[in-house]
């Protein structure tokens, strides 16, 4: 079963954007290592390794001998290696420069989420559900959040926004079968008038040939 297995894509080492890339990369490892059921951490370690390649285990035994030991120390002293230092002033200046865009709301709400991962703010949850409100731009919803005072939740400012879409959804579907249906009467009652047009037009036609028989 196991050589069946996908193992992750080849590491990029040559990326503009290490961090990121080891952050996909280990995901997809991790996931790797949980089908292939390797239990021995020798042997989890060495699979990370022969995966990375020579440039892994060259930055591999630059590590201290207790960050070898086990396979999540190592993967720490990766990750350490490979994220810059973080400029917690310039995340958060980016975080509070987020503004709603064409997204729907749900969308701009995991924009909000991924960015506030990077701010290491106390209040994290707290922090997101402000934000989100702030550029609010339909006051009904944002209206509705507020009555919620101290309750409200992130959990419930997900929710109540999910239904919030919902609503407008269906109405915006009612508001298309309205044209639709109003569309379809106005094309029959022209067709209608435009029988009675002929048909009046019809009449004189058909006096003139009765005369001449």
């Amino acid at each position: 079963m196991a050589a069946s297995l996908r193992p992750p894509i080849e590491f990029d080492f040559n990326t503009n954007n290490l961090d990121s890339e080891w952050s996909k990369w280990i995901q997809s490892f991790r996931i790797y290592m949980l089908a292939t059921k390797k239990k021995e951490e020798e042997v989890k370690i060495a699979t990370l390794l022969n995966l990375l390649g020579q440039r892994g285990i060259e930055i591999y035994n630059t590590f201290l001998e207790k960050e070898t030991k086990e396979l999540e120390t190592v993967i720490a002293a990766f990750e350490k290696h490979f994220k810059p230092k973080k400029n917690i002033v310039y995340e958060r200046l980016t975080f509070h420069k987020l503004s709603l865009g064409n997204e729907t709301l749900s969308e701009f709400l995991i924009i909000i989420k991924n960015a506030a991962n990077s701010c290491e703010f106390k209040e994290k949850e707290e922090m997101i559900r402000d934000k989100f409100i702030l550029e609010l731009k339909d006051d009904s919803l944002k209206n509705r959040l507020l009555e919620e005072g101290s309750n409200l939740t992130l959990t419930k400012t997900e929710e109540l926004t999910k239904i919030y879409e919902k609503r407008i959804q269906d109405r915006d579907i009612d508001v298309n079968e309205i044209k639709k249906i109003s569309t379809n009467k106005q094309a029959k009652s022209a067709t209608d008038i435009q029988k009675k047009i002929g048909d009046v037009h019809t009449i004189p036609k058909v006096m003139v040939w009765l005369k001449q028989q």
